[in-house]
């Protein structure tokens, strides 16, 4: 899970929600983000997609 910004924000408290409602924590949410900031100091070629109003993410990337 993570927290939108920008306009999206205004979702937050929803997104909070659902992630709680169905085993998300706000602690996942900052874990996302360390371990997306990993992902782009240890591989190359990191590709982030968001969905359900930039709640969620998968990230991808190469070994170096």
């Amino acid at each position: 899970m993570q927290l939108a910004e920008g306009k999206l924000r205004f979702f937050n408290p929803l997104t909070v929600f659902l992630a709680k409602r169905y085993g998300g924590t706000y602690e996942g949410h900052k874990n996302s983000i360390k371990l997306y900031s990993i992902m782009k100091k240890e591989l190359e070629q990191v590709r982030k997609s968001d969905y359900f109003l930039n709640a969620y993410f998968y990230c991808i990337g190469r070994k170096k």
